[in-house]
């Protein structure tokens, strides 16, 4: 039985809208030729930990970018999330004037290929609303990531999630790249970063470049500086690194890295209004490089046990 994706162009489009929205107000505020430069986080705020539902089951790929852009925005202090009808089977209440959270998801159906007579399973885009922990009164969520750890700790594990994907790191230089010749990723000396999170976030970003490689999630990184598929390839790995960033509770980079990350936002909001769904693909492949460091991991427990 043969797979074919059917889209809704309307809903593509308006997800797309809200999120070049969000980046042209970025870049209207903290561009690089903004006066006062001071933005001390990613591109959107990472504080409170990956979006999950009522259940606790973590949301993915463009939802997860979704999420986040509203719970930064909102300044909400939980990303638990659920719809109206969720919150009220917990025997919650949405509070009066509370304005909903658009996400997706593909809903599919089987029907006969007019030329074959075949069965196929076609999958159609899909919206509904979510609202936040902090909309709804009558329910409270204990909220495990919320429990603080020292960043020593934290670092540690960091640092142990690296060492368990086997990337070859090597210190020491002025930049921090992925090279897809050697395979290998070049990062500055944490001394050399102004803050200890700036230099996990930038290595959590070419992490995510790394697994780019054919022999792993396979995308093109062949792409000359200043094209647009070298741009959408950064898309990929800042939304990578925005995940990977969400599930260690990791906060901030330092002014330099911003401004520089700052520079790709003129390309991707153009790549983002040029094609609708380009913020869908780079979204999905950003959760599959997430998803196969995860699996990297597991893997390595497997060795150990």
């Amino acid at each position: 039985m043969t797979k074919t994706i059917k889209h809704n162009i309307d809903i593509h489009q308006e997800i797309t809208d809200a999120v070049v929205e969000s980046l042209q107000a970025i870049r209207e505020q903290y561009g690089k030729d903004h006066e006062g430069f001071a933005w001390d986080k990613p591109w959107i705020d990472t504080a409170n930990g990956m979006p999950r539902n009522i259940d606790g089951k973590p949301y993915r790929g463009i939802n997860v970018l979704l999420l986040l852009i509203q719970a930064s925005k909102m300044g909400y202090g939980q990303n638990i999330w659920g719809t109206f009808k969720a919150w009220k089977d917990k025997g919650g209440k949405i509070i009066k004037g509370s304005k909903s959270t658009k996400i997706t998801f593909y809903k599919s159906y089987v029907a006969k290929d007019k030329e074959t007579e075949e069965d196929r399973t076609f999958f159609i885009l899909k919206t509904f609303s979510v609202f936040n922990i902090a909309q709804v009164e009558g329910v409270t969520i204990q909220d495990d990531t919320q429990t603080l750890i020292n960043t020593v700790e934290r670092d540690k594990l960091i640092d142990s999630f690296v060492a368990g994907t086997n990337a070859i790191l090597k210190d020491g230089g002025n930049r921090a790249y992925y090279s897809p010749s050697d395979d290998f990723i070049g990062m500055p000396k944490l001394e050399q970063f102004k803050t200890t999170d700036g230099y996990y976030s930038t290595l959590l970003h070419e992490l995510t470049h790394w697994t780019g490689a054919m022999k792993r999630c396979n995308r093109d990184l062949k792409n000359k500086f200043g094209s647009q598929a070298y741009a959408f390839e950064e898309l990929v790995a800042e939304l990578g690194s925005m995940f990977l960033c969400n599930k260690f509770n990791i906060l901030g980079r330092d002014e330099e890295q911003m401004r520089n990350h700052i520079t790709y936002l003129d390309s991707w909001i153009k790549r983002l209004k040029d094609d609708k769904k380009a913020i869908f693909q780079a979204s999905t492949l950003a959760q599959k490089a997430f998803d196969f460091l995860e699996g990297l991991q597991e893997e390595e427990q497997k060795k150990v046990a």
